[in-house]
């Protein structure tokens, strides 16, 4: 395996420092200010707590520290000091996250994709680019028995556009884009162009006119597209874009994305002797490259076994398979085996509905056809469904209101169905649908889950149907409270409880940002769906005491659901994907301990599980994958996939506290060109007193490969994918007038309402 970064290697085994105590925020700030030395101050646990570090940068003075024990000073300091000490790099410093990066204004991928795609550049183009930029991040890490410095690489695109008033004089028409203005950092929408301003505004706040030199376009996948498709026209504009993405195919994909490493980590390499401060010289070594093995830093984890009977006699390690094999996991205590499904649709797509009925009903047949053969009722172990139709009337009203008034119609007359499946227009965007937003809202009121498909989805029996309406039917299974299968883990001697820890933003870009969280979902070991623990909803800053009570009354429930017995040992698992604090682990401790510690013996692990580092790893020996998929001009059609990409279950051990988790394989890979995957960085906190990183690590790849919206894995471990579902789907009906979620917590509380 081959990881994105280069290990620093240190000439001296010792520099020098000067120690000195925290002096306050004030003078401390002088100290970094100064141009003759360079200060860190270290905080965190060990013997110099709450020291400054003082270097000097024009001759050694203090005493001589261990290179090897005060990587942590060392790592600052070359992020600190590397654009000085390699000025010809022109590296600058960002923001949150900390990193360095450096542009290529030369690689520009708008001229480089016009070229590709046989276009003529106009003069309306100019100024309007891609660039590469490189982003660099100093890491402290332990693969082997001393810890080292890595200085990760990562590449990505920047777009830079022209400033308004040049827009505007090519006759660029900016309503309704995004811009920043210099008046505050809100993002805010353009309403009209005036003679030298213009006129902005953010949702729910008054119209403002602005200069055009206080404002500037932000560089936003929308804003992009649309300056490219007035410029070019739709037509050019889609060859345009089948043409950029081979472009970012021939940097970022496969061995391309290799060779440019290499190429990268070969300039490095040619950095010698570079000094970091007097005294203290450095250089690059080769890109890190790990071997894989049973007692390696790297290893490729078991393939894992799905499990379809409680007593794990049906196991198969796919899904799909183990389903049409043995059925579901719950079908013995399954106890809606006829259970009433409601279908409602526009009356203008009456034939659309009959056919997914029909599907779901009698099954799928013909040539290619290999899923979901025995229908919805005969794959899930049932004993027949009972239909029930809700037709919606045309009319002027909008589709929200014509759908929410023919669903309390039907309700008035008739019993509440088990579940509600919609047919939406294609005319209606699904993501933001209101019409199934206000719907799905009233029913969850009536304690009714519901399942939408658009009607493009089933109007075309094509190779990816069968795969749609399986998908379909698992969602509905699990929606009605079913189980279709868990995963078969090691069983410890613990009851262990894993807790996902949700996390969501609402209010976009033109109104102010509220943030969520709560506790929303618990599983067991093997990944079996416990119950739905809608913590209380709070504002960010409210965090720590909702986490709190929601720790407290989900192990109370728990303690009384499934009986436990005094001296079991009970372990709390946590995944987050934001870093938990020391105060935030030490309150569940204390409420654990409010619980449990009279009766019971208890541990507990918390684990970040985040997507957004700096590390990729490449496996060379990996072949691509011959499928059917989006090919690179954008068609469907057989492709070579997942080139260099490692195969799932692949771990690198970066410290005793830290690993990585390779989780697409070529299982997620979609499109021909797509750019090398990240893995999971999983990292145990501090404060845990259940440590074992690699059960847990096991635990989260385990939990990636368990999700009941599709057959296939997903990308992150269930426990965060399905809380970060809840807390989106919360925040969404949170803006309906009139809703509450009370009866998500009772009704609903086994249901996966939220898939």
């Amino acid at each position: 395996m081959i990881i994105s970064a280069l290990p620093v290697h240190f000439r001296a085994g010792s520099f020098r420092a000067e120690i000195r105590d925290y002096p306050g925020t004030e003078r401390f700030q002088e100290w970094r200010d100064a141009d003759d030395e360079y200060v860190y101050r270290r905080s965190g646990q060990g013997e110099e707590i709450d020291k400054v570090f003082a270097v000097s940068l024009s001759e050694p003075a203090g005493e001589a520290r261990s290179v090897q024990e005060h990587l942590d000073v060392l790592s600052n300091m070359l992020f600190s000091r590397l654009p000085e000490v390699i000025p010809e790099l022109n590296l600058q410093h960002r923001g949150r996250p900390a990193r360095l990066c450096r542009e290529n204004a030369r690689n520009d991928l708008v001229v480089e994709s016009i070229s590709r795609a046989g276009l003529e550049s106009t003069g309306r183009l100019v100024g309007i680019r891609k660039i590469l930029r490189t982003e660099l991040e100093p890491r402290i890490v332990q693969t082997s028995e001393e810890k080292e410095i890595w200085l990760c690489l990562s590449f990505s695109r920047k777009t830079l556009l022209p400033p308004i008033e040049e827009l505007i004089s090519r006759e660029f028409d900016l309503c309704g884009l995004e811009v920043a203005t210099s008046l505050e950092p809100r993002r805010r929408k353009v309403l009209a162009v005036n003679k030298e301003t213009l006129s902005v505004n953010a949702e729910g706040e008054d119209v403002i006119v602005v200069p055009f030199d206080e404002c500037r376009l932000l560089g936003r996948v929308e804003v992009f597209s649309s300056l490219m498709i007035q410029a070019l026209g739709e037509r050019a504009f889609e060859r345009y874009r089948a043409a950029e993405w081979a472009c970012q195919a021939d940097l970022l994909a496969g061995k391309k994305y290799l060779e440019f490493l290499k190429k990268v980590a070969h300039y490095f390499s040619q950095k010698q002797d570079v000094e970091l401060v007097p005294g203290l010289h450095f250089d690059f070594k080769p890109l890190v490259s790990l071997p894989l093995g049973q007692n390696k830093t790297g290893r490729v984890l078991p393939q894992v076994q799905y499990c379809f009977s409680s007593d794990r006699s049906a196991t198969h390690p796919f899904p799909s398979r183990g389903l049409a094999d043995f059925g579901p996991y719950d079908q013995q205590t399954f106890d809606k085996k006829r259970p009433q499904i409601l279908v409602a649709f526009p009356v203008n797509l009456q034939d659309v509905a009959e056919r997914l009925m029909r599907s779901l009903r009698d099954g799928l047949r013909g040539p290619g056809a290999n899923r979901l053969k025995s229908g919805f009722a005969g794959t899930f172990r049932l004993s027949g469904i009972k239909w029930a139709l809700c037709k919606i009337p045309l009319g002027k009203q909008p589709l929200a209101s014509r759908m929410k008034q023919a669903l309390k119609e039907h309700f008035e007359n008739n019993d509440a169905p088990d579940l509600a499946l919609f047919v939406v227009p294609d005319t209606e965007p699904m993501r933001d649908s209101r019409a199934y937003l206000a719907s799905k809202a009233y029913l969850l009121s009536q304690g009714v889950p519901s399942q939408a498909i658009r009607e493009d989805r089933l109007r075309f029996y094509d190779k990816q149907f069968q795969y749609i309406l399986e998908n379909v039917a698992v969602a509905m299974y699990a929606k009605l409270g079913g189980t279709p299968w868990t995963v078969h883990p090691t069983q410890p001697l613990a009851r262990e409880i894993v807790l996902g820890l949700g996390l969501a933003e609402t209010g976009g870009y033109f109104e102010a940002q509220k943030r969520y969280v709560g506790i929303t979902t618990v599983f067991s070991s093997d990944g079996n769906y416990l119950l739905a623990a809608c913590a209380p909803r709070a504002k960010f800053d409210d965090y720590p005491q909702v986490l709190r009570q929601s720790v407290r009354s989900t192990l109370q429930r728990l303690r009384e659901e499934q009986g436990w017995q005094p001296d079991d040992l009970v372990r709390v698992v946590f995944h987050s994907s934001k870093p938990l604090r020391n105060n935030d682990v030490a309150g569940v401790v204390e409420e654990a301990e409010a619980v449990l510690a009279d009766d019971f013996c208890f541990e507990v692990a918390a684990l970040t599980v985040s997507q957004h580092h700096p590390f990729k790893v490449v496996d060379p020996t990996a072949k691509a994958k011959h499928s059917f998929a989006k090919r690179m001009d954008g068609k469907r059609g057989m492709a070579n996939v997942a080139e260099c990409v490692p195969r799932r279950g692949t771990v690198i051990d970066l410290s005793g506290h830290e690993r990585l988790l390779s989780v697409h394989g070529n299982v997620l890979a979609k499109r021909e060109g797509e750019p090398l995957p990240e893995p999971l960085l999983i990292r145990l906190h501090r404060e845990s007193t259940y440590r074992d990183i690699d059960a847990l690590t096991r635990q989260v790849y385990h939990f990636a490969g368990l999700v009941w919206s599709s057959t296939l894995p997903v990308a992150l471990p269930v426990t965060i994918f399905y809380s970060n579902k809840v807390a989106r789907q919360l925040c969404r009906l949170d803006e309906l007038p009139d809703w509450t979620d009370a009866l998500i917590d009772t009704k609903l509380r086994r249901s996966r309402w939220f898939l």
